[in-house]
């Protein structure tokens, strides 16, 4: 994936969650999420997700269209459902 976008945002960015080596968490910015043919990928907190930027008047629950761009199998819609800043946080 090269790229993301939706209405419900002014703009997405793809992150990769990271530990530290002093056992904390945190997001990692990425360019690009590299997926094989025939694998799956699963965008979730505490793993690789998107982080929407600008957002206005979206709720816990809510699902949202994203469009995932792809740099060789172009454009593909997915619903997305929006989190609590909660349930991103993981055991490390």
């Amino acid at each position: 994936m090269i790229g993301a976008s939706t209405e419900s945002a002014t703009a997405i960015q793809i992150h990769d969650t990271v530990a530290g080596d002093d056992g904390s968490v945190g997001m990692q910015r990425l360019d690009f999420l590299e997926l094989a043919d025939g694998d799956e990928l699963i965008l979730e907190p505490g793993g690789s997700h998107l982080m929407l930027i600008g957002v206005d008047r979206l709720e816990i629950g809510d699902v949202i269209e994203v469009t995932l761009v792809w740099e060789q199998a172009g454009e593909m819609t997915i619903d997305a459902r929006v989190v609590s800043p909660a349930e991103t946080v993981t055991d490390g």
